[in-house]
């Protein structure tokens, strides 16, 4: 069984992802991977940011400062589009190989309607909570106003990604609210095998 996680940024995937994890899922991230793309020196991705925005993406130990690139990318659609043509499908090949590896698997992926990967997966499970709740949230991982909504300008409306997906984890409660409904849906899920 092979589920995609979704949600607007500071919906709460993480969170969720930590439930399932202790229903026997496992878990890879869209996130781990990206990071681990950035941190090979050696590798073609690497060598293709350099040749595109030279070393000013560079921080003072060689490797990318992320921080920059996101400047970069959230500043401009050119830029954001390039990069995800080189990122997305080097994601979505290492994600099918780590599938392999169990029975039953949960990919968080923030962009999953985004990026069209929908027919990839054997169910959808979309993470929703309150404007209000996604923005203290996010400020509280220390982005500003205008970080959180350029990002959530990238993104397909929450709402939007809740109407499409086939199951949906409501998170404006309690903690406990939300590990009920995660622990309720890893159970149905698996019956479906």
């Amino acid at each position: 069984m092979f589920i995609g996680l979704t949600g607007g940024i500071g919906s709460g995937k993480s969170t969720v992802l930590g439930f399932f994890e202790k229903q026997n899922w496992n878990i890879i991230e869209a996130d781990s991977i990206v990071h681990s793309l950035y941190s090979d020196t050696g590798s073609d991705f690497f060598s293709s940011l350099i040749n595109r925005w030279g070393k000013v993406i560079l921080n003072n130990t060689g490797r990318i400062d992320r921080g920059t690139v996101s400047q970069i990318i959230f500043s401009s659609e050119t830029e954001r589009e390039w990069i995800h043509c080189l990122l997305h499908p080097a994601v979505l090949n290492k994600a099918l190989r780590l599938k392999q590896e169990s029975e039953y698997v949960i990919f968080a992926v923030p962009l999953l309607y985004e990026v069209k990967w929908e027919k990839h997966f054997d169910k959808i499970v979309s993470v929703w909570t309150t404007p209000e709740l996604c923005r203290e949230r996010l400020l509280k991982r220390g982005l500003t106003q205008i970080e959180i909504e350029r990002r959530q300008r990238a993104q397909m409306p929450q709402d939007e990604k809740l109407e499409k997906a086939d199951y949906a984890l409501m998170n404006n409660g309690s903690p406990d609210m939300l590990k009920k409904q995660c622990i309720r849906l890893s159970t149905e899920l698996k019956k479906i095998i």
